[in-house]
């Protein structure tokens, strides 16, 4: 919630010409007597643009929840934390519909579901990513080279495409389920480097410089 700029000042030569700007405000828990013995029940935090509020943000950790405000101080959106500070659900106020998400024991996402639709996660032994499974029973599943470097992609109805990599690490192309090939390459020189996409057929390749 907090690791973000306070102010930031845009300016057109000497003078400021955009200012945005969080600011922070603690609510206390009125139940307790005087304001020296209340605890602090929630941080609000508000988004100011050369002084004009567009959104506010309540997080109320008694309850673990978070409420975003629009500039008319009306929640359009709830979002409720588990016991490890991490999101459960989003809930937006209009249409009702919650996303709930998931994890597994290991604290990794386990799967989402908003209305009928879902996708559940797997994992394989190394935590990466080996499958998504949606309602249909259908799945999408990837492998690994060498552990580390994904290497297929099976989409629910079987086609694969396949990556492959260089000495050093790089993806070199990938081969479509037609076995097309889309190839990549990087040129680094002092000063800048070109990234290159070669196409499948005759065609030239396509080069993106940067500096």
């Amino acid at each position: 919630m907090f690791p973000l700029p306070v102010k930031q000042t845009t300016y057109v030569g000497l003078e400021p010409a955009n200012v945005v700007e969080w600011r922070y405000d603690v609510k206390y828990n009125r139940k307790e007597r005087t304001r020296v013995e209340r605890s602090i029940s929630a941080v609000e935090r508000v988004l100011m643009t050369n002084e004009t509020q567009y959104l506010s943000m309540e997080y109320d950790w008694v309850a673990a929840r978070e409420i975003l405000y629009n500039n008319s101080r009306r929640p359009f959106l709830v979002i409720q934390y588990d016991t490890f500070n991490r999101p459960i659900q989003w809930l937006p106020t209009e249409t009702r519909l919650p996303l709930n998400v998931m994890y597994d024991r290991l604290g990794r996402l386990s799967g989402w579901q908003q209305g009928p639709l879902s996708e559940n996660f797997g994992y394989d032994r190394m935590s990466h990513l080996s499958e998504i499974k949606y309602p249909d029973s259908t799945a999408m599943r990837f492998n690994y080279d060498g552990k580390t470097m994904p290497s297929k992609l099976v989409l629910p109805s079987g086609r694969r495409f396949t990556s492959h990599y260089d000495s050093n690490g790089g993806l070199k192309f990938i081969t479509t389920p037609k076995g097309t090939r889309h190839s990549f390459m990087t040129l680094i020189s002092i000063g800048f480097y070109k990234f290159f996409y070669i196409p499948p057929g005759n065609i030239g390749p396509f080069c993106y410089p940067f500096q």
